[in-house]
This record gives structure tokens, C-alpha cells and sequence, in this order.
């Protein structure tokens, strides 16, 4: 079974290269609203069921992605962005997050906690939705571990609505 994972459109955070994680929900800016518009353009839509991440940024790219279709549209907390702890709102060349997703920052989650609760959403999806076309919309964070865990391969930069698929 395939997953398709779309990173949100961008935010004005993203464009001042500052850390949201999951403590910090900004909206899409114009640019963000207009990525996810292209990519529900250039994708068409045929998927059977969206999940998507309940920060803002994640749901608006999501909503916009599944325009006036009657797929099912179903948030779900494992999606959500990693809490970076005392890093949020930082700027990303301040931290040395930029070489290492291996940190887990003073009151933040750790890697292995991360990837527990995405291999428990992949174990959800494919009882449930094994002979669906699967959407999901998330986070860099949440698709840099999901590369590692599939792959065994580390990505430096996840761009705004890239669409990465998974085989589970």
C-alpha cells in the first residue's frame, strides 16, 4: 500500500526560516494558499480519504488540496509537527537542528517518541484503508522521520507542498 504525504503550503514563518514545531500555528500566507492551489491543479483529485494534522497550516493546505470533493477529511494528532521544545520561534541557522534531526531540544519530543506515534498512524492506515488511494497532509519534521524510518535515508530540506510517497 502507498501513502502519499504532502508538506503544508508556507506560512510567513517559514519564509523568515523561523521553527514553529507544534507549539506555534501560523495560517498559509498568499504564497502558501497559492502552492497548495497548484499542487490540487497539477495532482487532480482521486484520493478516497485526506488525513491531515490538526495545526492550521497543515488543515488550510488540506482543505484547499481536497477543494469541493466529497473525500473524507480526518484530522489525526500523530501528524502533527514535532514539539521542538524551547527551540520554537527560533531562527533555524541559530540551532543546530540545521545538521541534525537527532536533537531533542529542552522540553521537546524526542525522535524515538516521533516515531512511535507515525509507525502507529502507518499501522492505523493500513488496517483501515489498505485498498484506499491514502492523502496525507503534514509537516517537514513528520516526513524528514518518515524517510528515515522507510528509507534509512536523512533529507536537509522538505520544500512546501512536496508530495512524498511511502510504501507500507
Amino acid at each position: 500500500m502507498k501513502i502519499y504525504f504532502v508538506r503544508h503550503g508556507e506560512t510567513d514563518m517559514n519564509k523568515l526560516k523561523l521553527l514553529m514545531g507544534r507549539r506555534i500555528d501560523p495560517s498559509l500566507n498568499a504564497a502558501g494558499r497559492e502552492q497548495a492551489a497548484e499542487l490540487s491543479r497539477q495532482i487532480g483529485f482521486d484520493y478516497d480519504v485526506i488525513f491531515s494534522s490538526p495545526l492550521k497550516r497543515a488543515m488550510e493546505t488540506a482543505q484547499i488540496l481536497k477543494g469541493d470533493s466529497k473525500t473524507p477529511l480526518i484530522t489525526r494528532e500523530e501528524l502533527t509537527e514535532k514539539d521542538l521544545g524551547s527551540m520554537s520561534g527560533k531562527k533555524w541557522e541559530e540551532t543546530h537542528l540545521k545538521s541534525k534531526f537527532d536533537h531533542s531540544p529542552f522540553g521537546g519530543e524526542s525522535p524515538h517518541d516521533m516515531s512511535i506515534r507515525l509507525k502507529f498512524f502507518m499501522d492505523d492506515v493500513k488496517k483501515d484503508h489498505a485498498h484506499k488511494k491514502v492523502l496525507a497532509v503534514t509537516h517537514g519534521g513528520v516526513i524528514r522521520m518518515l524517510h528515515r524510518i522507510f528509507h534509512d535515508k536523512e533529507i536537509d530540506h522538505i520544500p512546501n507542498t512536496s508530495v512524498h510517497e511511502f510504501e507500507i
